[in-house]
């Protein structure tokens, strides 16, 4: 294993730097502030690859790990035994089971009249343009099919 290292003053300046760089990705160019490296008008998503910083604020990062290489050794079933189910276990007595089920039901209930509502909207969507489809090309084949006086 590789020694800890003492805390570097280079490395959390570079670090907060990154930091300040995604922050500045992340914000919206409408809402943000202009920072003292760009002109305070804001410009086009297109030209805002042109904005340059200069170079002495780019920071290098300059470590390397000097560890041992990782090495993914195969595993088999029996290295997982914590995450096999012991069938001798205590299996959970009806009563608390019923209890769960009791306590968690409005909670179902809420999720499931979600679900069926959004179902019937998307529905309703699809009959709706369907049967205004439908009336459409009906009442065009009885104007078609009158006799004209």
């Amino acid at each position: 294993m590789s020694k800890p290292r003492e805390a570097n003053p280079e490395l959390a300046r570079i670090l907060s730097r990154v930091n300040a760089l995604m922050k500045h990705e992340l914000e919206s160019p409408v809402t943000r502030e202009p920072t003292p490296h760009e002109p305070a008008v804001q410009k086009p998503l297109e030209q805002a690859s042109e904005i340059s910083m200069p170079e002495e604020e780019v920071p290098v990062l300059t470590e390397v790990y000097e560890g041992e290489p990782l090495v993914l050794a195969p595993r088999t079933i029996d290295d997982f035994a914590a995450f096999t189910v012991d069938p001798s276990a205590a299996k959970p007595d009806d009563a608390a089971l019923e209890a769960i089920v009791a306590e968690l039901m409005p909670l179902i209930r809420a999720e499931v009249k979600k679900a069926v509502r959004k179902e019937l909207i998307n529905m309703e969507k699809i009959v709706n343009h369907r049967l205004e489809t439908e009336f459409i090309q009906t009442l065009m084949q009885r104007l078609r099919s009158e006799p004209r006086d």
